[in-house]
């Protein structure tokens, strides 16, 4: 029943969306409160979600906020003199590999056989993260340290959402639609800069496009991560009040964190024996950090075995 509730929430967020497609052919000042409007009541509809499934709630409205992105999107990309039409607006909003409409047609589009060696690859990888996070989240973690268990489990599930993305836009690519891979070796990143730039590919173009160049910031490019950083925060706070009906500003600390990190690494680029120095420290600060951000999720269902330390407001 919730899994049902959830459907029905962002199928009618889709069609609430349907609704802007006319406001496209209006001028951009009129539009802009029916963008608004739109968003308002899209933004609220994981609320017919039961408030005890959180997971669920978090669910519908991550893919409730992708939707209003979206929106905002077209709203900025849109021009007149080449008006979207209504196969590419529909195709654009249940695409759930690009946030930026105009930028679809730059996508690669590799041939059957590189698709399927990355779907392959992306399979076995996906299957290692779910082997091991099976022996990371069964074992008891109650005589161990919390440090340790937020390693083991940080681990697998990474290894597990990379080869998930891997084997999603490759199976996406093989029926023949243009997406944008959301990854790109993360692991591998020498810099937190690097990072988020390999890490989730589309929200980084979405905010690339539509609001660092379009917030007049170019030329203080701290200022214009900060800002970046702290709107992703917020959008992930209203994920979490919308899940557990309150404000703990986890999620935003670990964004106004990560923030800091990028603005200050944007433009190094070590080389050579110290990028191996500089890999490890990326991944270590990552894992530190994180426990802020997985301390947010293990609100909307147990991701700890254990109780939180004392600073993380333990259940």
């Amino acid at each position: 029943m919730v899994a049902v509730r959830t459907v029905i929430a962002v199928c009618i967020a889709l069609g609430v969306a349907g609704l802007f497609f006319p406001a496209l052919r209006r001028d951009r000042s009129q539009r802009r409160w029916i963008l608004v409007g739109l968003s308002v009541c899209i933004l609220l509809l994981p609320m017919v979600v039961p408030s005890e499934a959180a997971l669920m709630r978090f669910v519908s409205a991550a893919l409730c906020l992708m939707i209003v992105g979206k929106l905002y999107d077209l709203h900025h990309g849109e021009t007149r003199c080449e008006p979207v039409q209504l196969t590419s607006f529909a195709l654009f909003m249940v695409n759930p590999f690009t946030l930026v409409q105009r930028r679809m047609k730059d996508e690669p589009t590799p041939p059957a056989r590189t698709n399927l060696i990355r779907l392959g690859r992306g399979a076995v990888i996906f299957a290692l993260g779910e082997g091991v996070g099976a022996l990371a989240f069964g074992a008891r973690w109650e005589t161990h340290s919390f440090a340790l268990e937020h390693i083991a489990k940080i681990l697998c599930s990474m290894i597990a959402i990379y080869g998930g993305a891997e084997l999603a836009i490759a199976a996406w690519r093989l029926i023949g639609l243009r997406g944008r891979a959301p990854m790109h070796n993360f692991f591998t990143a020498r810099t937190p800069a690097e990072f988020w730039r390999r890490y989730n590919r589309m929200v980084s173009q979405f905010f690339f496009e539509n609001v660092f160049r379009r917030s007049g910031l170019r030329r203080s490019p701290f200022l214009a991560t900060m800002v970046v950083f702290l709107l992703f925060g917020a959008m992930h706070e209203y994920l979490f009040v919308i899940s557990i009906g309150r404000i703990e500003g986890f999620a935003l600390a670990f964004f106004v964190i990560q923030g800091l990190a990028v603005a200050v690494t944007l433009h190094r680029d070590p080389q050579g024996t110290r990028a191996l120095g500089w890999v490890s420290a990326t991944i270590g600060f990552n894992l530190v950090t994180s426990i802020l951000y997985f301390a947010a999720l293990d609100r909307l269902g147990p991701y700890y075995s254990d109780a939180l330390p004392f600073w993380l407001s333990p259940r």
